[in-house]
Protein backbone atom coordinates (compact mmCIF):
# COMPACT_ATOMS: atom_id res chain seq x y z
CA UNK A 1 0.00 0.00 0.00
CA UNK A 2 1.32 3.69 -0.69
CA UNK A 3 2.22 5.81 2.06
CA UNK A 4 0.44 8.66 3.47
CA UNK A 5 3.05 11.55 4.27
CA UNK A 6 3.77 14.91 4.15
CA UNK A 7 5.92 16.22 1.01
CA UNK A 8 7.99 18.92 1.03
CA UNK A 9 6.80 20.48 -2.34
CA UNK A 10 10.72 21.17 -3.00
CA UNK A 11 11.30 17.37 -3.37
CA UNK A 12 8.55 16.86 -6.23
CA UNK A 13 9.21 16.79 -9.75
CA UNK A 14 6.38 17.73 -11.75
CA UNK A 15 5.10 14.68 -14.53
CA UNK A 16 7.39 13.68 -17.27
CA UNK A 17 4.43 13.16 -19.54
CA UNK A 18 1.64 15.23 -18.12
CA UNK A 19 -1.48 13.66 -18.87
CA UNK A 20 -2.63 17.32 -19.55
CA UNK A 21 -2.20 19.08 -22.17
CA UNK A 22 -3.18 22.57 -21.05
CA UNK A 23 -5.29 23.56 -18.07
CA UNK A 24 -7.81 26.55 -18.10
CA UNK A 25 -6.42 29.15 -16.25
CA UNK A 26 -9.90 30.13 -14.42
CA UNK A 27 -10.57 26.33 -12.91
CA UNK A 28 -7.02 26.67 -11.37
CA UNK A 29 -7.85 29.83 -9.62
CA UNK A 30 -10.96 28.22 -8.43
CA UNK A 31 -8.69 25.58 -7.51
CA UNK A 32 -6.54 27.45 -5.81
CA UNK A 33 -9.08 29.62 -3.88
CA UNK A 34 -10.66 26.15 -2.86
CA UNK A 35 -7.77 24.64 -1.28
CA UNK A 36 -7.16 27.96 0.58
CA UNK A 37 -10.27 28.27 1.99
CA UNK A 38 -10.59 24.85 3.11
CA UNK A 39 -7.62 22.76 2.43
CA UNK A 40 -6.51 19.71 0.10
CA UNK A 41 -9.35 17.40 0.37
CA UNK A 42 -7.38 14.55 -1.73
CA UNK A 43 -3.87 13.92 -1.87
CA UNK A 44 -1.69 14.42 -4.95
CA UNK A 45 -0.41 10.77 -5.64
CA UNK A 46 4.09 10.87 -6.43
CA UNK A 47 6.24 8.31 -7.17
CA UNK A 48 9.27 7.70 -5.45
CA UNK A 49 12.84 8.39 -7.02
CA UNK A 50 15.93 8.92 -5.57
CA UNK A 51 15.99 11.55 -2.60
CA UNK A 52 12.32 13.01 -5.04
CA UNK A 53 9.32 12.75 -5.96
CA UNK A 54 8.24 12.68 -9.05
CA UNK A 55 4.06 13.40 -9.45
CA UNK A 56 1.79 10.07 -10.75
CA UNK A 57 -1.61 12.06 -10.28
CA UNK A 58 -3.29 15.12 -8.96
CA UNK A 59 -1.28 17.44 -11.30
CA UNK A 60 -3.85 20.55 -10.93
CA UNK A 61 -3.32 20.17 -7.37
CA UNK A 62 0.33 20.63 -6.93
CA UNK A 63 0.56 23.25 -9.10
CA UNK A 64 -2.46 25.02 -7.35
CA UNK A 65 -0.41 24.49 -4.52
CA UNK A 66 2.83 26.11 -5.53
CA UNK A 67 0.72 29.15 -6.69
CA UNK A 68 -0.57 29.73 -2.98
CA UNK A 69 2.81 29.09 -1.45
CA UNK A 70 2.71 25.64 0.50
CA UNK A 71 5.66 23.73 2.10
CA UNK A 72 4.05 20.81 1.70
CA UNK A 73 1.41 19.34 0.75
CA UNK A 74 -0.34 15.70 1.46
CA UNK A 75 0.38 12.89 -0.97
CA UNK A 76 0.28 9.18 -0.98
CA UNK A 77 3.64 8.04 -2.11
CA UNK A 78 4.21 4.72 -4.78
CA UNK A 79 7.48 2.67 -5.19
CA UNK A 80 7.81 0.98 -8.22
CA UNK A 81 6.44 -1.96 -7.46
CA UNK A 82 3.30 -0.51 -6.26
CA UNK A 83 2.44 1.63 -9.40
CA UNK A 84 2.61 0.56 -12.72
CA UNK A 85 3.67 4.18 -14.96
CA UNK A 86 0.50 6.23 -15.87
CA UNK A 87 -2.10 3.71 -15.16
CA UNK A 88 -3.25 5.37 -11.44
CA UNK A 89 -2.24 9.17 -13.33
CA UNK A 90 -5.17 8.26 -16.17
CA UNK A 91 -7.18 7.05 -14.00
CA UNK A 92 -7.16 9.84 -11.61
CA UNK A 93 -7.53 11.91 -14.30
CA UNK A 94 -10.46 10.06 -16.16
CA UNK A 95 -12.52 10.05 -13.45
CA UNK A 96 -11.91 13.15 -11.61
CA UNK A 97 -10.28 15.83 -13.95
CA UNK A 98 -12.19 15.18 -17.01
CA UNK A 99 -8.98 15.04 -19.39
CA UNK A 100 -9.98 14.55 -23.43
CA UNK A 101 -9.78 11.87 -25.61
CA UNK A 102 -6.65 13.98 -27.21
CA UNK A 103 -5.01 14.24 -23.77
CA UNK A 104 -5.07 10.65 -23.55
CA UNK A 105 -4.25 9.91 -27.30
CA UNK A 106 -0.74 12.05 -26.31
CA UNK A 107 -0.54 10.08 -23.36
CA UNK A 108 -0.46 6.50 -25.07
CA UNK A 109 1.77 7.67 -28.41
CA UNK A 110 4.37 9.11 -25.87
CA UNK A 111 4.56 5.86 -23.54
CA UNK A 112 4.27 3.39 -26.37
CA UNK A 113 7.57 5.34 -27.70
CA UNK A 114 9.12 5.48 -24.50
CA UNK A 115 8.88 1.80 -23.60
CA UNK A 116 8.12 0.58 -26.93
CA UNK A 117 5.19 -0.73 -26.02
CA UNK A 118 3.13 -3.10 -28.53
CA UNK A 119 -1.08 -2.60 -28.02
CA UNK A 120 -1.04 -5.74 -25.53
CA UNK A 121 2.16 -3.73 -23.45
CA UNK A 122 0.23 -0.65 -23.49
CA UNK A 123 -3.54 -2.11 -22.23
CA UNK A 124 -1.67 -3.62 -19.55
CA UNK A 125 -0.17 -0.67 -18.20
CA UNK A 126 -3.17 1.83 -19.32
CA UNK A 127 -5.95 -0.70 -18.11
CA UNK A 128 -7.90 0.25 -21.51
CA UNK A 129 -9.10 -2.66 -24.32
CA UNK A 130 -7.45 -2.59 -27.31
CA UNK A 131 -10.13 -0.65 -28.95
CA UNK A 132 -10.64 2.29 -26.63
CA UNK A 133 -6.88 3.01 -27.21
CA UNK A 134 -6.80 2.28 -31.14
CA UNK A 135 -10.02 5.02 -31.30
CA UNK A 136 -7.56 7.35 -29.45
CA UNK A 137 -4.75 6.65 -31.02
CA UNK A 138 -6.40 7.01 -34.65
CA UNK A 139 -7.42 10.45 -33.46
CA UNK A 140 -4.02 11.65 -32.94
CA UNK A 141 -3.32 10.31 -36.26
CA UNK A 142 -5.82 11.73 -38.20
CA UNK A 143 -6.79 15.11 -39.22
CA UNK A 144 -5.02 17.62 -37.01
CA UNK A 145 -7.44 20.48 -36.48
CA UNK A 146 -9.87 18.00 -35.76
CA UNK A 147 -7.72 16.55 -32.88
CA UNK A 148 -7.48 20.33 -31.91
CA UNK A 149 -10.74 20.43 -31.89
CA UNK A 150 -11.15 18.46 -28.95
CA UNK A 151 -8.30 19.32 -27.45
CA UNK A 152 -9.48 22.47 -27.06
CA UNK A 153 -12.92 21.16 -26.17
CA UNK A 154 -14.74 22.66 -28.90
CA UNK A 155 -16.06 19.46 -30.07
CA UNK A 156 -16.46 16.36 -28.46
CA UNK A 157 -14.66 13.21 -29.12
CA UNK A 158 -17.99 11.62 -30.38
CA UNK A 159 -18.06 14.33 -32.67
CA UNK A 160 -14.05 13.59 -34.19
CA UNK A 161 -14.74 10.39 -34.43
CA UNK A 162 -17.73 10.95 -37.31
CA UNK A 163 -15.99 13.77 -38.85
CA UNK A 164 -13.06 11.61 -39.66
CA UNK A 165 -15.01 9.00 -41.29
CA UNK A 166 -15.15 11.86 -44.42
CA UNK A 167 -12.42 11.03 -46.08
CA UNK A 168 -12.75 14.49 -48.11
CA UNK A 169 -9.93 17.01 -46.23
CA UNK A 170 -11.88 20.21 -47.04
CA UNK A 171 -15.49 19.00 -46.66
CA UNK A 172 -14.35 17.36 -43.32
CA UNK A 173 -12.99 20.87 -42.61
CA UNK A 174 -16.39 22.60 -43.60
CA UNK A 175 -18.06 20.19 -41.28
CA UNK A 176 -15.76 20.58 -38.41
CA UNK A 177 -16.36 24.28 -38.85
CA UNK A 178 -20.35 23.69 -38.61
CA UNK A 179 -19.91 21.79 -36.08
CA UNK A 180 -18.26 24.04 -33.80
CA UNK A 181 -20.70 26.93 -34.84
CA UNK A 182 -23.65 24.58 -34.06
CA UNK A 183 -22.62 22.91 -31.21
CA UNK A 184 -23.73 19.80 -33.19
CA UNK A 185 -23.74 16.67 -31.15
CA UNK A 186 -22.84 13.08 -32.29
CA UNK A 187 -25.98 12.12 -34.00
CA UNK A 188 -26.06 15.40 -36.40
CA UNK A 189 -22.06 15.25 -37.57
CA UNK A 190 -23.25 11.55 -38.45
CA UNK A 191 -26.16 12.55 -40.75
CA UNK A 192 -24.43 15.40 -42.15
CA UNK A 193 -22.12 12.18 -42.79
CA UNK A 194 -24.61 9.94 -43.95
CA UNK A 195 -25.87 12.80 -46.69
CA UNK A 196 -22.25 13.11 -47.98
CA UNK A 197 -21.68 9.48 -48.55
CA UNK A 198 -24.97 9.42 -50.36
CA UNK A 199 -23.76 12.58 -52.83
CA UNK A 200 -20.88 10.90 -53.80
CA UNK A 201 -21.03 9.28 -57.31
CA UNK A 202 -20.39 5.50 -57.28
CA UNK A 203 -18.38 3.75 -59.91
CA UNK A 204 -20.62 1.66 -61.92
CA UNK A 205 -19.87 -0.69 -65.40
CA UNK A 206 -21.78 1.21 -67.94
CA UNK A 207 -22.57 -2.34 -69.73
CA UNK A 208 -24.07 -3.87 -66.19
CA UNK A 209 -27.79 -3.59 -66.52
CA UNK A 210 -27.89 -5.20 -63.19
CA UNK A 211 -25.99 -2.60 -61.39
CA UNK A 212 -28.25 -0.25 -58.95
CA UNK A 213 -27.58 3.61 -60.32
CA UNK A 214 -25.57 5.78 -58.51
CA UNK A 215 -27.49 8.03 -56.29
CA UNK A 216 -28.04 11.32 -57.19
CA UNK A 217 -26.18 14.67 -55.11
CA UNK A 218 -28.44 16.04 -52.99
CA UNK A 219 -28.31 19.03 -50.85
CA UNK A 220 -26.67 19.14 -47.40
CA UNK A 221 -27.81 20.63 -44.21
CA UNK A 222 -24.97 21.90 -42.49
CA UNK A 223 -27.07 23.76 -39.49
CA UNK A 224 -25.40 27.00 -40.92
CA UNK A 225 -27.34 29.20 -43.34
CA UNK A 226 -27.17 33.05 -44.00
CA UNK A 227 -30.34 34.63 -43.35
CA UNK A 228 -30.72 36.19 -46.55
CA UNK A 229 -29.50 34.28 -49.36
CA UNK A 230 -29.77 30.98 -47.87
CA UNK A 231 -26.00 29.92 -48.75
CA UNK A 232 -23.92 27.74 -46.69
CA UNK A 233 -20.65 28.59 -47.89
CA UNK A 234 -17.29 30.67 -46.91
CA UNK A 235 -18.56 30.07 -43.06
CA UNK A 236 -15.96 32.38 -42.37
CA UNK A 237 -17.24 35.00 -43.26
CA UNK A 238 -20.35 34.40 -41.43
CA UNK A 239 -21.08 36.34 -37.95
CA UNK A 240 -23.76 35.39 -35.24
CA UNK A 241 -26.67 38.13 -34.38
CA UNK A 242 -29.77 38.26 -32.48
CA UNK A 243 -32.50 39.79 -33.99
CA UNK A 244 -36.19 39.18 -33.40
CA UNK A 245 -38.01 37.32 -35.81
CA UNK A 246 -40.36 39.33 -37.04
CA UNK A 247 -37.98 42.22 -37.59
CA UNK A 248 -35.86 39.57 -39.12
CA UNK A 249 -39.02 38.83 -41.75
CA UNK A 250 -39.23 42.92 -42.32
CA UNK A 251 -35.64 43.07 -43.45
CA UNK A 252 -35.64 40.28 -45.45
CA UNK A 253 -38.82 41.91 -47.59
CA UNK A 254 -36.58 45.33 -48.06
CA UNK A 255 -33.58 43.43 -49.52
CA UNK A 256 -36.05 41.79 -52.04
CA UNK A 257 -37.26 45.38 -52.94
CA UNK A 258 -35.15 46.53 -55.94
CA UNK A 259 -32.85 49.64 -55.40
CA UNK A 260 -34.24 52.94 -54.88
CA UNK A 261 -32.74 54.62 -57.98
CA UNK A 262 -34.08 52.00 -60.12
CA UNK A 263 -37.48 52.72 -58.64
CA UNK A 264 -37.12 56.78 -59.68
CA UNK A 265 -35.40 56.18 -62.70
CA UNK A 266 -38.00 57.50 -65.40
CA UNK A 267 -37.74 55.97 -68.95
CA UNK A 268 -37.07 57.92 -72.60
CA UNK A 269 -40.75 57.45 -72.73
CA UNK A 270 -41.47 59.88 -70.35
CA UNK A 271 -39.63 62.83 -71.37
CA UNK A 272 -41.57 62.76 -74.77
CA UNK A 273 -44.47 62.49 -73.10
Amino acid sequence: MPKFTEVPLSLIDEPAMPVRISMDDEKMQSLALSMGEIGLLQPIGLKRGTGRYEIEFGHRRFIAARSLKWKTIPALVFTAKELQDGAAMLAENVEREEITAAEEAVLFAEAQEKFQLDEDGLCKRFKRTPNYIAERLNLLRRDPEVYRAVQERKISFAVAKQLNRCTDEGHRRYLLDSAIRSEAGANVVMSWIAQWKAAIPQNIPANDPSATPAPQPIEISHGIECAFCGGYRDPYNMVSIYVHKWELDKIREIMQQPPIEEIGKESPESHRQ
